[in-house]
């Protein structure tokens, strides 16, 4: 008797065991079909999916491979690509009983474009300041619904490598992409930082190769647990050769440049809804029109013309250098820029008064500062 309640016990364990293998076996599954089916259908004008899911109990992880996202409609490339996207829990939070992820995402790309026409528009703006990629009447933007499905927790800390963004307008003559490419960022501490007014803010640094020619390096802090966007931003383009950006340039103006060294620092402030900024223009040893150059058209023509005689009457003959400070601030939605800061510190160049670098002349604490300044009056 007592010998068969042992058997007994021993069956209804392996069973328990089988019982479990078995389902460890099928999450995979359960988690390929969830996520698919969400992008599916949830996403309003768009769709996606994930070709597999790989679960990592024991570290507490999950890998998505290969995922796409697409508009539904129009011939359009994919919106977002990504060759796998990790999420893992990170402990530290979950010492303090709140639950966020490490992110990684490798070789991301997501391609925007634009167009009068509706069919042929990856994005919609549905206001001023952010654009709505799900413009139906009261749902979530698509981003915010894609991220619900893809990680559905908070985000700790977001690497990204090997990727890629870009912005083209379609209804160009010669359509031309504005892209980054190697693109890698890093943000850490998003959850666990100190919640003080004066630390709230996350380490964040980024860098991506602008139009396969030089780096755009991006430093910061950034407070993601402010009900509105809180950054400290430093931008540098360094050493950018001028002829890689001349099929933008005729796209757009058009203007194309014989030579030129191109240099940007810049710095960003934003808070409250309010943004300033500036940013220090260089172009080094610049030439507008070549000997026996060809003209698309008179505008053309008359962009070059009026383009050489200001690098001419603008340029320092010592450094070789034409620069400008450009100056911007955004209140309320509205954007200003200063264009007679701009003129006048390039009338100044000649003396050679701005200089290469960046000026720590703004930052969040001095915005922060000026908006509790302007509240009091």
């Amino acid at each position: 008797m007592k010998h068969k309640r042992l058997n007994h016990k021993y069956r209804n364990l392996l069973i328990v065991v089988a019982a479990l293998v078995l389902f460890r076996a099928l999450l995979p599954q359960i988690g390929l079909w969830v996520v698919n089916w969400g992008l599916a259908n949830k996403l309003g004008n768009y769709t996606g999916h994930i070709e597999d899911f790989d679960l990592a109990i024991w570290r507490g992880a999950y890998q998505l491979q290969k995922l796409e996202i697409k508009k539904k409609t129009g011939n359009l490339p994919p919106l977002l690509e990504a060759k796998e996207v990790e999420l893992q829990i990170a402990w530290k939070p979950l010492l303090k009983g709140e639950i966020a992820a490490h992110v990684n995402v490798d070789q991301g790309n997501i391609q925007l474009v634009d167009s009068a026409n509706e069919n042929k528009k990856q994005i919609t703006m549905a206001s001023s300041e952010t654009p709505n990629l799900n413009p139906k009447k009261g749902e979530k933007p698509v981003w915010k619904q894609t991220l619900d499905i893809l990680i559905p927790m908070r985000i700790e800390s977001l690497d990204v490598q090997n990727s890629a963004i870009s912005f083209t307008n379609s209804d160009l003559a010669t359509p031309v992409p504005i892209k980054l490419t190697a693109m890698e960022f890093h943000a850490k501490d998003l959850q666990t930082r100190p919640s003080s007014q004066a630390e709230a803010l996350s380490p964040i640094n980024g860098r991506g190769v602008f139009q396969n020619d030089s780096y755009i390096i991006v430093k910061g802090k950034y407070d993601a647990l402010s009900d509105q966007t809180r950054a400290d931003l430093d931008i540098q383009l360094r050493d950018f050769s001028m002829q890689k950006a001349n099929k933008l340039l005729m796209a757009y103006i058009p203007l194309d440049i014989t030579e030129g060294v191109l240099n940007v620092y810049g710095e960003i402030a934003m808070a409250a809804g309010q943004t300033q900024g500036y940013m220090n223009v260089f172009l080094k040893e610049a030439d507008v029109i070549a000997p026996k150059q060809k003209f698309i058209s008179f505008k053309h023509l008359g962009v070059e013309i009026i383009s050489a005689f200001a690098n001419w009457l603008l340029k320092n003959n010592e450094t070789k250098k034409v620069a400008t400070h450009i100056a911007f601030a955004k209140k309320k939605s509205k954007w200003d820029i200063d264009g007679s800061t701009a003129f006048w510190s390039a009338v100044q160049n000649w003396q050679d008064k701005l200089k290469p670098g960046l000026e720590n002349s703004v930052s969040l604490k001095k915005l922060e500062a000026s908006e509790k300044e302007e509240s009091l009056q």
